[in-house]
């Protein structure tokens, strides 16, 4: 067999009831020139056991086991092994993921044709935890809302409307967003977040390891990190068609304070400081350009002026339906956070004692 293109690394921390469905949509791709390793994050489950029968019935998928370490360092320990194969890209697939057939045949071919981008990604569709589809378009939609700090195209010869020139001089403060044909930046996932689910993505694996993989010290949006520091090496090419399905569960790490088939971007506590954490992380790094520190404070204050507005909005309507004091002042110290954010000049270390005010605010 000639040398596999896709690298596949497959983070599996008791996984037992998913991890069948996820290496059977690998097996099943039309592109075959894949090689897969699973890492058994210290499973207490059949985990171990349904790996290995997968890798019995198929060559390309290997299994270590290793003690529990979290998925940011079961991914590492992947890469290390792949990084062997003479592969040129890496996926990274959740153990409660599933590939839709033609995922690597869409990523590769976009990725063979853009030399200069470091990754191509595309989108992702809701499925429970039974496997079904649920909220069709939702999580496309959000990951469609692609924006950008990046100018506007030159204003016409004739100086165009003055709409247009509106829209232009808000850029730096607003966003604007990104077309379909358009890439994605660093300044990009400084706003949007990760690309995720990671199983929607492919990278250069050599860049990867430029990088120093995925940072372990990181237990919620280790993706979005990673993400952040790989493009700063280039773009990522953006392909515009579903290639994995994601599953929303309970035990989901980014489902920790919602339930099942809930959107991802709430407003609580470990979001908000997950976000805080990733954004200044990213604003220390000595790797930055003036351009991307940049974008990272505009995108920090974006995201308090959001929150201030959602809070102040909904403050109204309680005042309007005299919904009483409690549900007021929960969005009362809410919308002052949101404010505090905004006025905030850059990216700042979680701020645990206002996250504490704010999830006692909610409290009946």
């Amino acid at each position: 067999m000639s040398e596999p293109v896709v690298a596949v690394a497959v983070p599996a921390y008791n996984a037992e009831p998913y991890l069948r469905a996820t290496l059977e949509s690998l097996v099943g791709q039309t592109y075959t020139r894949w090689q897969a390793v699973v890492v058994d994050d210290g499973s207490t489950d059949a985990t171990g056991e349904i790996a290995r029968e997968m890798a019995g019935r198929d060559h390309r998928i290997s299994v270590e086991r290793q003690p529990n370490a979290g998925e940011c360092a079961a991914r590492n320990t992947a890469i290390t092994t792949l990084a062997a194969t003479g592969a040129t890209y890496l996926a990274c697939v959740d153990s409660d993921d599933v590939l839709v057939p033609d995922a690597f045949a869409s990523l590769v071919p976009a990725l063979d044709a853009r030399p200069d981008a470091v990754g191509a990604y595309g989108l992702a569709e809701y499925i429970n935890a039974q496997g079904t589809p649920i909220s069709p378009g939702a999580h496309s939609s959000l990951q469609l809302h692609r924006t950008t700090f990046q100018p506007l195209p030159p204003v016409r010869a004739d100086g165009g409307a003055l709409a247009d020139r509106a829209k232009a001089a808000l850029v730096p403060f607003a966003g604007r967003a990104l077309a379909p044909d358009e890439d994605t930046g660093f300044d990009t996932l400084a706003i949007y977040g990760s690309i995720w689910p990671p199983a929607v993505a492919l990278a250069r694996l050599e860049v990867v390891r430029q990088i120093g993989g995925f940072d372990p010290s990181f237990w919620y949006m280790g993706d979005w990190e990673f993400f952040l520091r790989i493009s700063r090496q280039g773009p990522l090419v953006f392909v515009n068609r579903q290639i994995a399905w994601y599953r929303r569960h309970p035990r989901n790490s980014g489902s920790r304070d919602s339930a099942e088939g809930s959107p991802l971007g709430d407003w609580n506590i470990s979001f908000l400081a997950a976000v805080a954490n990733v954004r200044y992380q990213a604003w220390l790094s000595p790797a930055n350009t003036r351009a991307q520190r940049l974008a990272l404070a505009r995108a920090h204050r974006r995201d308090g002026v959001s929150l201030a507005k959602r809070e102040t909005e909904a403050l109204g309507r309680d005042i309007a339906r005299l919904s009483g004091w409690r549900p007021a002042r929960a969005h009362l110290a809410w919308a002052s956070y949101g404010l505090w954010l905004a006025a905030h000049p850059s990216p700042a270390p979680p701020n645990r004692r206002w996250l504490r005010a704010l999830e006692r605010s909610r409290r009946p």
